[in-house]
């Protein structure tokens, strides 16, 4: 197979189907300082099905950014209005340490300005309490698909990066563009096998 070896074509196959561990390995931390409330969203919301595999939770601001700095969590869920540091507050701080974190804001006040500066942090949904489960659901359907895509890619990039450092599997720009395009088919083996070959000869 010339520079393809067997060993770099088994590698690239492995991350092309990494979907095998990405089902559920996202983090999400949830914040309230209404004590029913935080363990109600915990109890009540199926999220394994969201590819949710770690949920902490924190009764305040300032126990949240305790918590994320050694959670990271990929997505947060928090009250607006809460002793010390409100949800605002906390998003902006916590923006600064992880900026493509996913936030929704969730609030017992149907107040404009809350609203107004939750878009302004870049929220992706603002739900008024009490929850609407299907409304919420739908919001993280949405944003754990996100999450995992974004994961993919950048798993995807460190990966080849790594590779054509170390084992020049790839030659050339246009080989690399060809090996991107088959993101939109990762687990087509057999056109997969065939591009690999014919790369083999360019």
């Amino acid at each position: 197979m010339g520079y393809l070896t067997l060993l770099n074509f088994l590698i690239i196959q492995i991350i092309c189907n990494e979907n095998r561990w990405l089902c559920n390995l996202l983090k999400l931390l949830i914040v309230d300082d209404e004590v029913l409330d935080r363990e109600g969203l915990v109890e009540q919301i199926p999220w394994h099905d969201l590819h949710i595999s770690e949920i902490q939770t924190a009764k305040n601001g300032f126990d949240a950014l305790r918590k994320i700095k050694d959670f990271k969590p990929d997505i947060l869920i928090s009250d607006i209005k809460m002793p010390g540091l409100n949800g605002l507050e906390l998003i902006k701080k916590v923006k600064i340490e992880l900026p493509d974190i996913k936030v929704i804001f969730i609030s017992g006040h149907d107040d404009f300005n809350f609203v107004q500066n939750a878009l302004h942090l870049r929220a992706y949904n603002y739900i008024l309490k009490p929850i609407n489960t299907e409304e919420l659901l739908n919001t993280m359907r949405i944003i754990s698909k996100l999450c995992l895509d974004e994961i993919k890619e950048k798993y995807e990039r460190n990966n080849l990066n790594f590779f054509l450092a170390k084992g020049k599997i790839l030659q050339n720009d246009e080989i690399c563009e060809k090996y991107f395009d088959y993101k939109k088919a990762l687990y087509m083996d057999k056109e997969l096998e065939k591009c690999l070959y014919s790369l083999d000869k360019v």
